[in-house]
């Protein structure tokens, strides 16, 4: 049974949660590391069972698995698990964060997380994925990671790997808005594009356009389809935005969520570019909201930013976040433990956004060495839990009555900001105008201008050339006259008066032309400079308008943010009540359980009891009906007997009677005859008419001794009738009884399937919720990343492709004697190897990877198994291939070996990282004994039977 006691310390996580929240002091020591406070957090706030710790193999494969993406080797389980020193676990945990494995794990969990499997048009997956690696490698803070995503630039020959961000997902606005709210913020916002979402309250049309005023100016640049595009960035442009539903018209400047809007400089028309664009270049403006984006995440200051990535980084390592979807942050979606995510926002922080750092302290909590089973402990009541979920639920209703309080102030404060929004509006319309015209102007004049500068300099290069040639003609004259050739001299000059006339012509035409095109461009000018003083009087009229929006705009998102925040621990309560009411019912449910089977039980044995009664009964009746038989049978043969007895004596009585006739008739005949002949004859008839008689009296006194034997037969019979007419109606009764005893036994059968099913499925609630509270491990599918590169590890592909990559390096390059003393030559060979051979595996892990991740583009929401995963693992050769015998691999190393406790023990802890139980090796003997002979394939379908089981698959 599920322990069902809810933890002492819960009334005290009630107070913890909202002092954080509403500003009280924590109960949570600051000073304590962070494992511990999170442990601190998690036991105090616990309701119901948590389970107990893992054990070492455990803790081996979850910890490989979240820091390096793969399983450990059999050697490195068979190191750790020879390992009895206190800190062993401590110690492994360092070396994975310090490990090349662990970079790349996390390249590759950041790369899914952030590009969700896009990639290859204008930024390849591997150069982006490389840039990670070298990020986490290099101990990279997060936020300034993230910041570079938004900041990369894109020159022309080639965009930064973290332009990827951008440039992948085609710079297209609405779908950047939309992404960076879920990766960066953690908020959905997609369905807030056109109205405030109409599921969740917390999400605004104004928070949408809040982000999209930041990349609401970015498009694609790519004159030549051959070659990358370039991000560029338009320098006005303004998130202006209507609701479909209520026809709410609004605009809003840049701002995060839970920000106020950022102010923003008022760059002048005619500086708007530091680089102008043109045909081959976008342009760099003067001022960009992109890097002002890139500012504010590299500050790291804004709490959905840091509550987001710390959430995720939970997720990361327990395989479901705190809030959960992980970019669903709203208040009808609350944390798990709103404190907890509050502390580790902080911590997150205040540790400089530091990777490495945070997930140590995660990994080394109790609550992630956690079991994924639930403890098996007696059931017992609380009887303060009644109290309890009063007390949440007082504790609830308080908070309702604040958060409804904060609602109605954050709707007066909107109504306030729509009412000065209605009053800017004609003003900012007014200004929209005259920047549009002052935009207008300073780009003709800036054309007309350019136009003058360009006749004017083709004038001036016509007028120095008619200097020139003046000054020709002069000098070929005083040649003429001191060479004496006039002739030669003067046909040349002639030619040059004639090209000079010519060009002076051309030249007086140019400076007509140039007279009007200066009119023109200082018109221009003059119109330039008259727009740019309108559009500076328009902004001078609304830039106080502006400015009381923002601060409005910033008591709006502060009543918000308490609203909100009012919500989140209402939502909380409400989810802690409904867990104490389910363990309250759950404990009800598995008393009236337990109750009902002992009722069953007696129930079972009442009627066990009746139906032996039944049977003895039933037994004594077949007795008595064989006894009442028998009778009726004897008493059927008495008076067959008595029936023939009678034949008998009337028989003998007729006899005796005719010889006394005739006795008589020859007494008289002798008498009358005086024969002594007749005499005699006639005794003799006497004689035997006595002796008749005589017989005939005997058989009547058999007779009557007969009729006794009759009537004592007759009453035992009728004895029996009644006794088997009583028994029939005993049994008939008795039959009635246990019919309804069984009946009322299936009732209650009914009744205990019911309630075994509610206690069932009210257990795997509390199970779900426990998992949920971090009470009991979750079991989640490995990544396609982690997956592909377990099988790779369990198979030995792994150290193979390093053998070969060593060899071949050794091979090509090999080492002197002196250079294989040098520590620095032999590190950076290793990390030539580990980078060849990484390059290697990534691309047999990229199949595997393609089938079982999300399409590009979508969330690799968790584990899903579809037909073409299970052909591929059935069926497909990479696998198969991978379990031929080569080298030292998995089955070449288990070929090797002799006994089935060898070959199983090699087995489990390659696939499974643990050592066999008794019954397993008995299997694995039974098995290849089954198959003594084709060894081989008995040891390869051993291997893949365990590399496709659920236990392989899923991180437990």
């Amino acid at each position: 049974m599920i322990a069902s006691a809810v933890h002492r310390h819960f009334s005290c996580a009630v107070l913890s949660i909202g002092a954080v929240l509403v500003g009280c002091p924590a109960l949570v020591n600051a000073g304590d590391a962070l494992r511990h406070r999170v442990d601190q957090i998690l036991s105090d706030s616990a309701i119901g069972p948590v389970a107990g710790d893992i054990d070492d193999a455990t803790f081996l494969r979850r910890a490989y698995l979240d820091l390096a993406g793969r399983i450990p080797s059999t050697d490195e389980s068979r190191v750790f698990l020879a390992d009895q020193s206190p800190g062993r676990r401590e110690q492994l945990v360092n070396r994975l964060l310090d490990s090349r494995d662990f970079a790349r794990h996390m390249a590759t969990t950041l790369d899914v997380m952030f590009m969700e499997r896009r990639g290859g048009q204008h930024v390849t997956a591997d150069r982006f994925r490389q840039w990670l690696e070298e990020s986490v490698t290099d101990g990279r803070p997060l936020h300034h990671l993230v910041r570079d995503l938004v900041a990369a630039e894109t020159p022309a020959d080639a965009p930064l790997p973290a332009a990827a961000f951008i440039l992948e997902r085609d710079v297209e606005p609405h779908l950047l808005t939309r992404d960076i709210g879920r990766i960066f913020f953690g908020m959905d916002l997609q369905c807030a594009q056109c109205h405030d979402h109409p599921l969740v309250d917390d999400y605004r049309q104004d928070d949408y356009y809040g982000l999209h005023a930041f990349v609401s100016r970015l498009s694609l640049f790519q004159p030549d389809k051959k070659k990358k595009g370039r991000i560029a960035e338009a320098p006005d442009g303004l998130a202006s935005f209507k609701s479909v539903f209520t026809q709410r018209e609004a605009f809003t400047t840049p701002r995060l969520p839970g920000d106020p809007e950022i102010e923003e400089p008022n760059v002048p028309v005619d500086h708007q570019y530091s680089e102008t664009p043109s045909k081959t270049s976008p342009g760099i403006p003067v001022y960009s909201r992109r890097q002002a984006l890139a500012a504010l995440l590299e500050k790291g200051e804004n709490e959905f930013f840091r509550r987001n990535l710390a959430n995720r980084l939970w997720a990361m390592v327990f395989g479901r976040g705190l809030v959960h979807p992980v970019d669903m942050h709203h208040s009808s979606n609350p944390p798990s433990h709103p404190e907890l995510l509050h502390v580790l926002a902080n911590e997150l922080a205040a540790m400089n956004f530091n990777l490495k750092a945070f997930l140590r302290e995660l990994v080394l909590t109790d609550a992630w060495q956690r079991s994924h089973l639930m403890p098996e402990t007696d059931l017992s009541t609380d009887a303060a839990l009644a109290a309890r979920i009063e007390e949440v639920q007082q504790t609830r209703e308080k908070l309702l009555q604040q958060a409804r309080e904060q609602s109605v102030a954050a709707t007066e404060v909107f109504e306030q900001l729509d009412e000065i929004l209605k009053q800017a509006e004609p003003v900012r319309a007014a200004w929209i105008n005259s920047r549009s015209a002052a935009t207008k102007a300073v780009e003709k004049a800036g054309e007309s201008t350019a136009d003058l500068e360009s006749r004017e300099k083709v004038l001036g290069q016509k007028q120095a050339a008619s200097s020139a040639m003046v000054a020709a003609i002069d000098r070929i004259k005083v040649a003429a006259e001191l060479l004496n050739q006039p002739a030669e001299l003067k046909n040349a000059a002639a030619t040059l008066s004639g090209k000079l006339k010519t060009l002076t012509t051309e030249t007086e035409k140019l400076q007509k032309e140039a007279d009007g095109v200066r009119k023109k461009a200082e018109e221009a000018v003059r119109a330039a400079t008259t727009a740019r003083e309108s559009e500076r009087g328009d902004q001078s009229k609304l830039a106080p308008m502006l400015n009381e929006i923002r601060s409005q705009r910033g008591r709006l998102v502060q009543q918000w943010g308490r609203s909100q925040q009012a919500y989140v621990l209402v939502a909380h309560f409400d989810e802690n009540a409904g867990q104490l009411k389910q363990l309250r019912q759950m404990i009800q449910e598995q008393d009236q359980l337990q109750g009902l089977l002992k009722e069953l039980q007696a129930s079972r044995q009442a009627v066990a009891s009746l139906k032996s009664q039944l049977q003895a009964m039933a037994g004594n009746r077949e007795q008595l009906l064989t006894q009442l038989k028998e009778a009726r049978t004897l008493e059927q043969q008495i008076c067959q007997d008595a029936d023939a007895m009678r034949s008998l004596m009337s028989d003998r009585e007729t006899t005796s009677d005719r010889l006394r006739e005739a006795t008589q008739h020859v007494l008289t005949a002798a008498s009358m005859l005086q024969d002594s002949a007749l005499q005699t004859a006639s005794q003799e008839l006497r004689q035997r008419a006595d002796a008749a008689s005589r017989s005939a009296e005997e058989v009547q006194v058999q007779l009557r001794q007969i009729q006794k034997t009759i009537d004592a037969a007759e009453s035992d019979v009728t004895r029996l009738q009644q006794q088997e007419a009583s028994l029939r109606e005993n049994l008939e009764a008795m039959t009635t009884a246990e019919q309804v005893a069984q009946t009322e036994l299936a009732r209650m059968i009914e009744r205990e399937t019911v309630h075994r099913q509610n206690a069932e499925r009210l257990q795997a609630d509390l199970m779900k919720s426990c998992t949920e509270r971090f009470q009991v491990a979750s079991i989640s599918g490995l990544s396609p990343e982690q997956f592909a590169w377990s099988l790779l590890q369990a198979t030995g592909q792994l150290e193979r492709q390093y053998e070969v990559e060593e060899s071949k390096l050794n091979k090509e390059q090999p080492l002197t004697p002196e250079q294989q003393q040098e520590d620095a030559i032999i590190v950076k060979r290793k990390e030539a190897i580990h980078q060849a051979a990484v390059e290697k595996l990534n691309k047999s892990a990229a199949s595997i990877v393609t089938l079982f991740g999300a399409e590009a583009g979508q969330p690799q929401d968790g584990f899903f198994a579809t037909v073409d995963q299970a052909l591929f693992l059935d069926n497909g050769g990479t696998v198969r291939s991978w379990l031929a015998p080569s080298g030292n691999n998995l089955i070449a190393r288990t070929a090797k070996l002799t006994s089935p406790e060898q070959i199983a023990e090699e087995m489990y802890l390659s696939v499974l990282v643990r050592r066999p139980k008794p019954e397993e090796i008995a299997d694995v003997a039974e098995y290849l004994k089954a198959r003594e002979s084709a060894a081989t394939e008995a040891l390869q379908e051993l291997a893949w039977a365990l590399l496709t089981s659920a236990e392989f698959r899923f991180r437990h």
